[in-house]
């Protein structure tokens, strides 16, 4: 198995031919944050908008209970 450090990581997926990674550590060439797998974007998108959606419910269901209580007690 190998190491699962951000360098390590970007090494194995972008030059497998060279095993272990070259020191040193890290390259020049490595990059701040390497670029998003495909749907990542998404995901991280759909899960925002999952947890607004989340928030907007709940508070709807309050709204709602309190509407429910004030019919009542009137």
């Amino acid at each position: 198995m190998h190491c699962c450090c951000p360098y390590c990581h970007y090494w194995h997926h972008h030059h497998h031919w060279d095993w272990p990674p070259p020191y040193p550590y890290p390259p020049p060439s490595y990059p701040r944050r390497y670029p998003a797998a495909p749907g990542e974007e998404d995901i991280r998108r759909l899960e925002e908008e999952r947890d607004q959606l989340a928030q907007r419910l709940q508070r709807l269901e309050k709204e709602l209970e309190e509407l429910r209580r004030g019919t009542r007690l009137a």
